[in-house]
């Protein structure tokens, strides 16, 4: 399909704002909802991969009430998709998401992030509803700007240049296999990434940028299906492909770049633009965390590997020795495998979770832990 015949698909969506905002709820919560069910050992405490509360006084909710808790999200969400003009059953969605994710730092994933600001928005209060409804729509246009924005810029870094052309180098040219030069060639795909961003904002190149991020995603969809990897973010990458077409495609949005960032005398939005447009910016610093600086697959985030003693590895407890690896002969626990394999989602890359874990892991030793903490970051060893 050209990008013309596509931007003809889109030209044929011309939904009204109240009908379009109710369809991004719709999707959004069914992305979460479809989500949830994917990592549904994620928001319960019965598991081997430890609970990483935001502070340490923070109680921990145990069986029957995660349970609870995690059956009123669900039921919540489709009270959202039935009743989509009402902004209570949202606000009370939020309140128990925040009550189970200060729990567990890992429930904080970028996805979820997301679909809680989408749904914050749609909850902006107006006296006009017409204004009220765009004022809301040119909110979520403002958050997929921002995220990707600071998307490409996270990537604009050598060592996801390198990684990408690491993975992608057999299928280039051969003037290509220089890897400086290579390095150099890829960092043309974040630019691009941002250049997407910036073309949502105005009408000459805004049916181009909704091309090329709908080939983005199902590009990604399509890697992950292949490499049976992270697959919970493939709903997310379908979530944004119809996002994307609905909030940039109609032939009737014409909205001034003054009006997308506008606050328009909403707290909301206000908020938004600071979670999604200032904010990210300290992440370069350090004081503002990646998934929440929306850098993502930027190989800017740290993983983490407890390495243990040969001879301790039988005082841990049985379902975690079920994720102990080897390699040339030494145990070890990759946290992203043991997270991703019980839960499907990957550890919250940040390094406070990283020590939280490893202190867990050395709880299991009547001694003096044998374990050890290394953080990377590509192929760097940062501690």
């Amino acid at each position: 399909m050209t990008s013309g015949s596509a931007w003809i698909l889109l030209r044929m969506i011309t939904l009204k704002n109240e009908v379009t905002l109710s369809a991004v709820k719709v999707v959004t919560a069914l992305a979460f909802l479809t989500g949830m069910l994917l990592s549904a050992r994620l928001w319960i405490t019965d598991r081997s991969f430890p609970l990483v509360p935001f502070w340490e006084w923070i109680p921990i909710l145990r069986p029957p009430a995660d349970y609870v808790l995690t059956g009123l999200m669900a039921v919540l969400l489709c009270v959202i998709i039935v009743f989509r003009k009402h902004t209570l059953p949202v606000f009370l969605f939020l309140a128990v998401y925040l009550t189970v994710a200060v729990q567990d730092q890992n429930r904080l994933q970028p996805y979820y992030y997301m679909y809680c600001l989408i749904l914050l928005a749609t909850c902006i209060s107006q006296r006009n509803q017409e204004q009220k409804t765009e004022i809301a729509l040119n909110t979520i246009r403002l958050l997929f700007f921002g995220v990707y924005f600071w998307s490409g810029i996270h990537k604009m870094n050598m060592q996801f240049a390198g990684r990408i052309l690491t993975t992608a180098n057999h299928l280039l040219p051969a003037y290509m296999t220089d890897f400086a030069f290579g390095q150099h060639v890829m960092l043309l795909i974040p630019a691009l990434e941002t250049s997407l961003a910036l073309g949502l904002l105005y009408s000459r190149t805004r049916r181009i940028s909704v091309f090329l991020l709908v080939c983005m995603h199902l590009i990604i969809i399509t890697g992950l299906l292949l490499k049976r990897w992270n697959l919970i973010v493939i709903p997310w990458n379908a979530a944004l492909i119809v996002l994307v077409i609905i909030l940039f495609g109609e032939k009737k949005y014409f909205s001034s770049v003054g009006k997308i960032f506008s606050p328009e005398r909403s707290l909301i939005k206000a908020a938004i633009f600071v979670l999604v447009i200032l904010m990210p910016a300290f992440n370069f610093i350090g004081y503002w965390d990646h998934y929440l600086s929306f850098s993502l697959y930027s190989n800017k985030a740290p993983y983490a590997i407890i390495y243990l003693g040969e001879d301790h590895v039988q005082s841990l407890s049985a379902p975690v020795r079920q994720h102990v690896k080897t390699m040339h002969g030494k145990p070890y626990l990759d946290l992203t495998y043991w997270l991703i394999d019980e839960t499907n989602t990957v550890p919250y890359p940040e390094r406070r979770v990283y020590n939280k874990v490893y202190e867990y892991v050395c709880g299991f030793y009547t001694d003096s832990c044998q374990a050890e903490l290394k953080i990377y970051k590509g192929q760097q060893e940062l501690y």
